[in-house]
């Protein structure tokens, strides 16, 4: 029993110095922005319907937008983000949780108790990370509120890049259906009440399955290089914990998520 204890003790900690060479190469990256002065992450964009609009910066906003479930928010989540804003010279990455979809993911946590929970690990990021709540009370997909979020935005030049995983590097899904690219080539036509004359859309596809092909596409495209790890949500939800912040897994606990319960140890603290 206690070599199998010892034998998940190092397998926590290898993740662990996984995540934080990986985190320390990423802030690297954007140290090197910072102190050229060649992004600013205190730059305002409108994140919340419900907030006030912000005044446009003296010169377009560039930002991440990445659309995920967050349950849990896993550190590939991260990881990826923080290294979106070395390789591509992010301002900011803005997160979007998605809403409740009981169609499409029924057994998905709901949002009321999923997205606190994604804010308070956003928070601990900020300025770099903001959380969005335009997802919320909707089923919209990530390509449709990209286009909501521009609208929030309506005086404010941005490049926007849309951040998602290369299994939807296709021009179909597995039904059949327009993929990522061609919706949001089809989107950009339809008003939302963005402005395509201000807002522009770039796409940044995050290395998993890596596919040797080329998609056709008007947008401008790049790859973000895979987190380095096996990591994924599901894993998380399947009792990998060392994949959850710890502040997720502490409000998780609370709350009876994954497997945990008040009474929980809770071993990967920072």
């Amino acid at each position: 029993m206690n070599t199998a204890l010892e034998a998940k003790d190092r397998s926590e900690a290898d993740t662990l110095s996984q995540v934080a060479v990986e985190i320390d190469k990423a802030l690297a990256a954007i140290q090197i922005h910072l102190d050229s002065r060649e992004i600013d992450p205190q730059l305002s964009v409108r994140v919340d319907p419900d907030a006030l609009a912000v005044k446009a910066s003296q010169r377009p906003v560039k930002l991440g937008f990445y659309p995920i479930a967050a349950d849990p928010f896993q550190w590939g989540h991260l990881i990826i983000a923080l290294r979106a804003m070395g390789e591509l010279g992010l301002d900011q990455v803005v997160f979007v949780l998605q809403g409740d979809d009981p169609i499409r993911k029924p057994t998905m946590t709901p949002a009321e108790v999923r997205h606190p929970m994604g804010q308070e690990v956003i928070d601990i990021f900020a300025p770099f990370f903001s959380y969005s709540s335009i997802a919320r009370g909707t089923s919209f997909d990530g390509e449709t509120n990209i286009f909501r979020f521009m609208a929030l935005n309506s005086g404010v030049p941005m490049e926007v890049w849309y951040m998602v995983g290369d299994d939807h590097y296709r021009l179909v899904d597995k039904k059949g259906n327009p993929d990522t690219l061609p919706k949001l080539e089809i989107n950009s036509q339809k008003n939302f009440g963005q402005d395509s004359s201000i807002h522009q859309i770039r796409v940044a596809f995050i290395e998993r399955e890596m596919p040797g092909y080329k998609v056709p596409t008007s947008l401008t495209v790049r790859f973000l290089s895979h987190v380095g790890f096996d990591v994924s949500s599901s894993m998380a939800r399947g009792g990998r914990h060392d994949l959850v912040p710890y502040t997720a897994l502490r409000y998780a606990r609370t709350h009876g998520l994954y497997g945990l319960n008040p009474n929980s140890i809770i071993s990967n603290r920072p």
